[in-house]
């Protein structure tokens, strides 16, 4: 098994929320299916694969620089 196989494989986020004014998650639906969809921590996400989230805050004129978490 290589790499690619064990990372999410996100179609599209389709919005994205704050909670508790600090942390942001997005809804997601996955290659899976049209009925494959869910809520997901933003940087969760971004570790495994940051490009659905640059694409989205691009798109939507997002800034989500000020929600990641330092690592």
């Amino acid at each position: 098994m290589c790499i690619r196989d064990r990372l999410w494989d996100v179609n599209k986020i389709i919005k994205h929320r704050e909670k508790n004014n600090k942390i942001v998650e997005v809804f997601v639906t996955w290659k899976g299916g049209p009925n494959d969809s869910n809520w997901i921590n933003m940087n969760s996400l971004i570790m495994q694969d940051p490009e659905p989230i640059i694409k989205y805050a691009l798109s939507n004129h997002c800034r989500i620089n000020q929600y990641l978490e330092k690592y």
